[in-house]
C-alpha cells in the first residue's frame, strides 16, 4: 500500500479564462464543470488526517481563480494544516483579488508568467495588457510584504534560450534574460526598501530559480509540454514505446472536478479514470484493485495503457514533410531522436503552467521508476 504521495492534485475547474493561442492546446472532450466546495475541502481534511500528501494543489487542468469558493477552501487548507499551492495564469489578479488570496494564507501562488513582451503576453490571447498583468503580479508580491504573510511566490517563465527562436520568441538569449532580469531585480530592491527586508537581492538572474526576495522566486525554466503526444510538430508522427517507466501512478493523486481519481496529471480528458473519491475514501480509492492493478501493468512492463506507451513514444518524421522540417529546425530527421529535438526546440510555448519536457522527463524518472520495481502493491 502506497502510504504518502508528492502531490493531490486537484482539478477545481477545467475552464480557463484564457489560452495560449501560438501554440495548439489538447481538444478536452469530457465535460465542463466546478468541484464543488465541499468535496474539496473533504478531500483536503482527509489528506491532512491522513498524511496522505506532502503539498495539494489546483492543478490538473483550468484557472482556479474561476472557481468562487477557492479562497473558503484556501483557508481551510490553512486550518487544518495542509500546505495547498495555487497555481494561476495570473490574469484575474486583481487588488481586491490579491488581498484576499493572501489573506486565505495558502502555502504557495505559483504564477505561470511565461511572457516577455507585449508581442509574447498578447499571443496567449488575454484580455488585459502585459503592463497590466505585470502590475498585478509585483503587487501581489507588495501585498505579501506587507501583510509580512509566509506565503511563498512563484513566478514562471518559459525561455527559449538554448533552441532557436520560434514563432513567438521569448527570452531567446542571454541578451534578453539581463534586460527582462533588470525590471524584476530593481522591484525586489524597492520592495526591500519599502518593507524593510533583510535579504540580498542578487545582482543578475539565470535560467533557473531565482530567489529575489525572501519567499519570492523568479524561476526561468526552459521545457515544453506535448500533453502526452497529443500536439505533434507538423510533419511527425509517433511511435509508441516498448515501455513505460512512469513513476506518476505511484507518486501523484489526480482528482478531476466531478471526484474522478487519475494516476497522471496530464491525463486531460480523463482517459485513465478508474474509481471515484466520492465512494470511497481518498487514501482506498488511491490503493483500490484498478489502481493496484495498473501500477502492476507499469512495474511488470505488461499492459501500460496504449496513452502511456504514446507519451513515451519518440516522434518520427513524415517523409513527406521531413525536408521542410529540416530546414526550419536545423536539425537531421533521422534517427527519431533528433526529430523531437528538432521539434523542441522550434516550437512555441504554452502558457498554463503545466510544464514538462518530454525528452528530460525520461531521464529524471527514468531511475526513480526502477526502483518501484521493487514496491509491493499489496495493502
Amino acid at each position: 500500500m502506497i502510504k504518502c504521495v508528492d502531490n493531490l492534485n486537484m482539478e477545481l475547474t477545467n475552464a480557463c479564462n484564457f489560452s495560449c493561442r501560438f501554440c495548439a492546446s489538447p481538444v478536452m472532450s469530457r465535460k465542463k464543470g466546478l468541484m464543488d466546495t465541499a468535496l474539496a475541502k473533504h478531500l483536503i481534511s482527509e489528506a491532512r488526517k491522513s498524511g496522505f500528501c506532502r503539498n495539494v494543489t489546483t492543478n490538473v487542468m483550468g484557472e482556479p481563480l474561476l472557481h468562487k469558493g477557492l479562497f473558503e477552501i484556501v483557508e481551510h487548507a490553512h486550518t487544518v494544516g495542509q500546505r495547498l499551492t495555487v497555481i494561476t495564469n495570473g490574469e484575474r489578479l486583481d487588488a481586491d483579488t490579491a488581498e484576499k488570496l493572501i489573506a486565505a494564507k495558502p502555502f504557495e501562488v505559483a504564477i505561470s508568467f511565461h511572457a516577455d513582451s507585449d508581442a509574447s503576453f498578447a499571443a496567449r490571447g488575454a484580455a488585459i495588457s502585459y503592463s497590466a498583468y505585470k502590475n498585478q503580479v509585483f503587487q501581489l508580491l507588495d501585498v505579501k510584504y506587507r501583510l509580512r504573510s509566509p506565503t511563498r511566490i512563484s513566478v514562471q517563465v518559459m525561455t527559449s534560450v538554448t533552441r532557436p527562436a520560434s514563432a513567438v520568441k521569448l527570452l531567446a538569449g542571454d541578451d534578453d534574460i539581463r534586460e527582462f532580469g533588470k525590471e524584476w531585480l530593481s522591484f525586489a530592491r524597492e520592495m526591500k526598501k519599502k518593507h524593510a527586508l533583510n535579504w540580498q537581492v542578487p545582482p543578475r538572474i539565470f535560467v533557473g530559480a531565482n530567489g529575489l526576495l525572501p519567499g519570492f522566486y523568479l524561476a526561468l525554466y526552459d521545457s515544453y509540454h506535448t500533453w502526452s503526444n497529443s500536439i505533434l510538430p507538423p510533419g511527425t508522427a509517433v511511435k509508441k514505446g516498448v515501455c513505460c517507466h512512469c513513476t506518476a501512478p505511484f507518486t501523484q493523486c489526480n482528482v478531476l472536478w466531478n471526484g474522478d481519481m487519475t494516476l497522471c496529471c496530464i491525463d486531460y480528458d480523463g482517459e485513465l479514470v478508474f474509481e471515484n473519491v466520492k465512494d470511497k475514501p481518498l487514501v482506498e480509492t488511491f490503493n483500490s484493485l484498478q489502481a493496484r492493478a495498473l501500477r502492476a501493468r507499469f512495474i511488470d512492463g505488461k499492459g501500460v495503457p496504449e496513452k502511456c506507451l504514446l507519451c513515451w513514444g519518440s516522434l518520427e518524421p513524415v517523409a513527406a514533410a521531413a525536408s521542410g522540417c529540416q530546414k526550419a529546425a536545423g536539425y537531421r530527421l533521422a534517427p527519431a531522436e533528433q526529430a523531437a529535438k528538432a521539434y523542441y526546440r522550434s516550437a512555441a510555448i504554452i502558457g498554463n503552467g503545466e510544464v514538462l519536457d518530454f525528452l528530460s522527463a525520461k531521464l529524471r524518472t527514468w531511475s526513480t521508476a526502477r526502483k518501484m520495481r521493487s514496491r509491493s502493491l499489496e495493502p
